[in-house]
């Protein structure tokens, strides 16, 4: 959906399979992260458990250089990425300040 944010909307993808959803009698429902705000700790705490012990992974990319800045956002709004793409533009050393 973040890649149809800035298309028009005549160009925006839209359910493809909409079809197959009235022929199986599903349902769609979509939700709002904030709607379960009052949440927010619980499950922090389960995804915590989850990172640690390796049942839930992610794919991080960061690229590297100011001059990559427009790549990322350009990336970002054709759905290239499933979140955020960071464009560091400073080394990083072990104390975590920039140099």
């Amino acid at each position: 959906m973040i890649a149809d944010y800035s298309a028009d909307p005549a160009q925006r993808h839209g359910i493809r399979n909409l079809v197959e959803l009235v022929e199986q009698r599903a349902t769609a429902r979509g939700f709002l992260v904030a709607d379960h705000a009052d949440r927010f700790d619980e499950i922090t705490g389960e995804l915590a458990v989850r990172f640690g012990d390796g049942r839930l992974r992610h794919e991080r990319v960061v690229l590297d250089g100011l001059e990559h800045a427009p790549e990322a956002l350009a990336r970002i709004f054709r759905g290239d990425s499933r979140g955020k793409i960071p464009v560091r533009v400073a080394p990083h050393d072990a104390t975590g300040s920039t140099g």
